[in-house]
């Protein structure tokens, strides 16, 4: 799976953000890329791309980088890096994959790939995820709502489950004539 990765990854062209050619532009700021470095630090890594890495002077690039080693226990494993870091870890069976993926305060996406329906259908429900993508990533329909577990996401994003947050239920209940109700001996007046 990591030469697989690594090959598809060692083509990513890496750059100008403006540029039509570029796949992974630079990071937000430099606290990010410092962020991003201290959290790296620490693993196993095999850096991607060196083939199309064209930083833009003043960019903040962190190269694409896979991991294949580090500490369950570490901050690296524990925090969301908004970095291009992809983390490989082996499991022996479903139940472990989901124990590793949800083994975190974080909740916002998941993606699963693998040809069994059924398998794909278990890990739905069983991943605790605002967002579980089958065989892919990154991609959904206009309107489809979104949101965050856990500690991940403010609230809802898009759709109509997004505007309902906004609204709140008022029922009003309008009566011509008088009412009689039924705990009590005494008619409600107009």
């Amino acid at each position: 799976m990591t030469r697989i990765c690594g090959s598809i990854a060692a083509e990513l062209r890496i750059g100008d953000p403006f540029d039509p050619e570029t796949q992974v532009g630079p990071l937000i700021s430099a606290e990010q890329l410092t962020r991003v470095r201290r959290l790296t630090a620490d693993v196993d890594a095999w850096h991607a791309c060196q083939k199309h890495y064209r930083p833009v002077e003043g960019g903040h690039f962190f190269p694409p980088m896979i991991v294949t080693k580090y500490a369950l226990d570490s901050d690296f494993a524990r925090q969301e890096i908004f970095g291009p870091v992809m983390a490989l870890r082996p499991f022996d069976t479903d139940e472990e994959a989901w124990q590793l993926a949800n083994d975190t305060e974080y909740g916002l996406a998941a993606s699963v790939w693998t040809s069994s329906l059924r398998r794909a259908e278990r890990a739905r429900c069983s991943l605790v995820s605002g967002i579980v993508w089958i065989n892919c990533a990154h991609t959904l329909s206009n309107g489809t709502s979104i949101g965050g577990h856990k500690a991940s996401g403010l609230s809802i994003e898009h759709g109509v489950e997004a505007a309902e947050q906004y609204m709140k239920v008022k029922t009003s209940v309008i009566m011509s004539g008088g009412w009689h109700s039924p705990f009590s001996t005494r008619s409600a007046s107009p």
